[in-house]
């Protein structure tokens, strides 16, 4: 009866692994333990380089902290070397606490850097731009007291460095430009307002 009953199992199954709906639960169960291997293994990895990774930050901090010195809010070795340059393990400051120290980009100092050669002195710009209260002019070139500030500009001089004319403005500015200040360049004969319109001379 033993020996039936398991004769009779055996036969069955291989009726129902040879058969196609057998076939098909063979190949549904195939691809589920590949998919279950390779999450595992996923997972496992992750798990390793997780640990890896906390392992090498607690080993770069503690070495950091027994070979190296705080200097000017940058970790450095005794050798001089930068040893800590993840951003995410640096104290951090305020901008104002930053822009505060004594040191650092900006810093208007009379001593030039180490191995700058030269006797040039450093220049104050208000030396070098024009004064536009005195000459009428931007920095840009435009002359002031013409057209919306930012949005027009005349140019204070014509091609060529010529003074500029009614002629040369209507080239920018057809149907002429508004006067909002000191007519400096005498663009308004008429007096209306509008510089270089069909009723001033050219």
């Amino acid at each position: 009866m033993k020996n039936l009953s398991t004769h009779t199992i055996a036969a069955s199954t291989k009726r129902f692994v040879t058969s196609r709906s057998g076939i098909i639960c063979l190949l549904i169960l195939a691809v589920l333990a590949t998919g279950l291997v390779v999450l595992g293994g996923r997972i496992a990895t992750q798990a390793v380089a997780a640990g890896a990774h906390q392992h090498g930050l607690a080993t770069a901090n503690s070495e950091q902290q027994a070979t190296s010195h705080e200097h000017g809010g940058a970790t450095v070795s005794t050798a001089g070397a930068t040893t800590n340059t993840n951003p995410a393990t640096q104290k951090q400051v305020s901008l104002a606490s930053a822009a505060s120290q004594e040191k650092g980009n900006g810093t208007t100092v009379d001593k030039p850097a180490a191995d700058v050669t030269g006797t040039q002195k450093q220049v104050d710009p208000l030396s070098v731009l024009p004064n536009t209260k005195a000459t009428g002019v931007l920095s840009s070139g435009c002359a002031v007291g013409y057209g919306q500030i930012g949005t027009q500009c005349l140019s204070a001089r014509a091609a060529n460095n010529k003074p500029m004319t009614c002629t040369e403005a209507r080239k920018q500015f057809p149907s002429g430009i508004a006067v909002t200040g000191n007519d400096q360049l005498n663009l308004d004969s008429n007096k209306n307002g509008v510089a270089c319109d069909a009723g001033d001379k050219a």
